[in-house]
């Protein structure tokens, strides 16, 4: 691969990883940074570099799945339904929101590190889900979005929850 807009100084590497899931559409988008090694600095850049537009969207993207979420409770609560996974991903949302806040605003958070770790395990488990139904989302659609912003949202949630635990 040869790089068309070379940097000064030369940058030694970039890693360009091919998504199918993403199509070419004539916008430019968002680069996805990922970490891939435990060097302090670059950390440092990647979660600087994550767009106030970014940031809004994803707290708003959690903000959304916890009301849809707390509507989806008290709905099978009066059919006397088994609660017992919604109520264990509604915490992990609130903790999930939680940490961006706490990573972006340093907003202060009271969450112990074992919620934390049971929060990071049960949002990575929404992952596949959501991936299956963007993978039969129509290109350019409004659910399509949705659902971008959502995974974007969980995995900086994620990594926020990552770099808390290296750093405790």
């Amino acid at each position: 691969m040869v790089d068309i807009s070379p940097k000064q100084p030369p940058i030694e590497k970039i890693l360009f990883i091919q998504d199918d899931n993403v199509k070419y559409s004539g916008v430019q988008i968002e680069n996805i940074r990922i970490r891939n090694n435990n060097n302090l600095v670059n950390n440092d850049y990647i979660d600087v570099h994550v767009s106030d537009e970014v940031k809004l969207e994803s707290i708003k993207s959690f903000q959304s799945t916890i009301s849809k979420s707390e509507n989806g409770l008290t709905q099978m609560t009066q059919k006397g339904a088994s609660t017992t996974l919604i109520k264990k991903r509604l915490s992990a949302l609130y903790i999930g929101i939680a940490m961006l806040e706490n990573a972006w605003y340093q907003k202060p958070h009271h969450v112990n590190q074992e919620d934390i770790a049971d929060a990071r395990v049960t949002l990575a488990g929404l992952f596949p889900s959501i991936e299956n139904a963007y993978a039969k989302s129509r290109s350019g659609s409004p659910q399509r979005t949705l659902l971008e912003r959502r995974i974007k949202a969980l995995e900086l949630a994620v990594q926020a929850i990552d770099d808390l635990s290296k750093n405790n």
